[in-house]
C-alpha cells in the first residue's frame, strides 16, 4: 500500500481557524457569555504573537475583565495575564 506524497492544499491550520472564529465571537458583544468564555479560553491556550499584537482584540478583552459574568471575567483576566494589557 503506498501513501500519496501529493502536496496538501494550503489551508489555515486548525489553530489559525480557531483564532479567527474566536476573535469574531469576542468582537461581537451580542454573542452569549458562554461563547465568549470558550473563545477566551481558546485564544489563551492557542494564541500567539498575532493575538498579543491585535490591539483591538486586547482592548475588547480588557473591557470584558470588568463588569461581566464571573466566568468571562476570569477568562479575560487569564488572557490578559498571558498577553498583557
Amino acid at each position: 500500500m503506498s501513501v500519496s506524497s501529493a502536496p496538501r492544499p494550503c489551508t489555515p491550520s486548525i489553530p489559525n481557524k480557531l483564532q479567527q472564529h474566536a476573535r469574531e465571537i469576542l468582537m461581537d458583544p451580542t454573542d452569549n457569555d458562554e461563547m465568549h468564555e470558550t473563545s477566551l479560553t481558546a485564544l489563551t491556550h492557542f494564541g500567539g504573537a498575532a493575538v498579543a499584537s491585535d490591539q483591538a482584540l486586547v482592548s475588547r478583552i480588557s473591557s470584558m475583565s470588568g463588569p461581566a459574568k464571573a466566568g468571562v471575567q476570569k477568562s479575560a483576566r487569564q488572557f490578559l495575564d498571558k498577553y498583557g494589557r
